[in-house]
């Protein structure tokens, strides 16, 4: 089941106001699935998938995950280790990869990026079979 779906914005670091920097280019629509509402005789070793794809004009240097993962993670309580996290570039937006997370230091991560695999296909297509597009604007 969706629990959330919308646009997340990477904000300015010197600021805590809404203003952003470019914000077409520092913007990503955001959908969250937990797999556990609507397959409850299961057990998932991720329960909650995040799918995230990078909206608007511009090129941004790094991921969603690198970029705003741990704020998507404190405001929806989630762990790193119970997450599919799965991201779709705008160069390559046909595709879907999947986030690895290893942790480096405290709550530090590394993070690299691999094709989906077809489970992780199946597990989410129902839920981002729209390819995440937006109809409305940023």
């Amino acid at each position: 089941m969706i629990f959330y779906d919308g646009i997340y914005r990477l904000r300015h670091k010197r600021s805590s106001k809404a203003s952003l920097i470019n914000q077409d280019a520092f913007a990503w629509r955001i959908r969250l699935i937990d797999f556990t509402l609507s397959q409850t005789e299961i057990v998932h070793l991720k329960p909650i998938a995040v799918i995230a794809k990078q909206i608007g004009r511009g090129v941004f240097k790094s991921s969603c995950a690198e970029s705003l993962g741990r704020q998507i993670c404190r405001d929806f309580s989630l762990q790193v280790d119970h997450i599919l996290w799965v991201e779709i570039f705008q160069d390559k937006s046909d595709q879907f990869y999947v986030a690895t997370f290893t942790p480096k230091r405290g709550t530090d991560y590394h993070i690299s990026f691999r094709p989906i695999h077809q489970n992780e296909l199946k597990a989410i297509s129902r839920f981002a079979s729209d390819g995440l597009e937006f109809s409305d604007k940023i």
